[in-house]
């Protein structure tokens, strides 16, 4: 049974990934946990990018290119930490690269399913480093 996290759910989560490794991917119960860690995980760096932008969480669960970033980027998450897990040398392939969307959300344009475009809610943000420097 399909949980939905962020935009989307996770069998179709199972199916991208598997689409991504041309069909050679078998998830185990494990790998479905971890996978399913890094869908959330895509979705809360959406939401910070998005946040920092002043764009308010329900106009960002409006976006209707939310569930293409989270996919990717939760795709690009799952293989980089596979590798890295299987002692691999961490970002792995060029082909990877295509699926870490995360600097793209500084300044994508946000519409709506209508086709309406979002804009910032002006609302301020403070964004805090939290850097263990304490310089």
């Amino acid at each position: 049974m399909a949980t939905t996290i962020g935009f989307t759910d996770t069998d179709t989560f199972a199916a991208h990934l598997k689409r991504a490794a041309a069909g050679n991917l078998e998830l185990s119960a494990e790998e479905t946990a971890v996978a399913n860690r890094r869908l959330q995980d895509a979705y809360n760096a959406i939401l910070a990018a998005l946040v920092k932008r002043g764009v308010s969480k329900t106009n960002i669960d409006l976006w209707v290119q939310g569930e293409e970033f989270q996919l990717d980027i939760a795709a690009y998450l799952y293989f980089v930490n596979s590798a890295q897990l299987r002692g691999g040398q961490g970002k792995g392939a060029d082909w990877l690269d295509r699926f870490d969307r995360r600097d793209e959300l500084a300044d994508v344009t946000l519409v709506k399913s209508d086709g309406t475009k979002m804009a910032a809610d002006d609302v301020p943000v403070e964004v805090w480093d939290l850097s263990e420097d304490s310089d």
